[in-house]
């Protein structure tokens, strides 16, 4: 009998050792739990025609960020936006930063990581205002990679710009596509 429960006992040893070695507690995919993302994407925006009196606005778009994976496909942390507005006679530039959050699907096997993503980013313009943007992303992250993917996304941002000096108040919104590069540490 003792040899019977030995061997029953060795082979639920056994078999349960490929799945300690699985889950080491370190990340083992891209998205995964304890996984960092390093990334950032450009965009560009051209805006014209007879609702803007005849003039061209061109918005350059750079949005480098840092997100945590505190559980599997949900990402948060930061992200930092510097934006340029160009019209014939006037350029602007947005600095900003503020906290960001994105969920990403697929799993361990995934090649292509659809998300969604929101950010909160407050700033200043180099005309005395003041800018919340408020960014709402779509898109897809293909790995290159193990570690590094490329990414396309559809963003939508709603601003409000404040004057410092009065009570103007000024709010607008943008859509445009942008596309870079991901670094994942797992």
């Amino acid at each position: 009998m003792k040899r019977v429960a030995l061997l029953i006992v060795s082979a639920i040893l056994i078999l349960a050792l490929p799945l300690a070695a699985q889950d080491d507690g370190r990340p083992s995919y891209a998205v995964d739990r304890g996984s960092i993302l390093a990334g950032g994407s450009a965009g560009f925006v051209s805006v014209g025609g007879d609702a803007r009196a005849d003039e061209r606005i061109s918005i350059f778009t750079f949005n480098p960020a840092v997100l945590y994976f505190a559980i599997p496909n949900v990402g948060v942390g930061g992200q930092l936006m510097f934006k340029r507005e160009s019209t014939e006679g006037d350029t602007k530039t947005f600095y900003g930063a503020g906290p960001t959050a994105a969920y990403f699907f697929g799993g361990e096997k995934s090649v292509v990581f659809p998300f969604l993503s929101m950010s909160f980013i407050y700033g200043k313009k180099t005309d005395e205002y003041t800018e919340t943007v408020l960014r709402f992303t779509g898109g897809t992250t293909y790995m290159l990679a193990r570690n590094v993917g490329m990414t396309g996304e559809i963003f939508y941002l709603i601003e409000n710009f404040d004057m410092e000096s009065s009570d103007v108040s000024v709010s607008g919104n943008t859509f445009g596509v942008a596309f870079g590069l991901s670094a994942f540490i797992f």
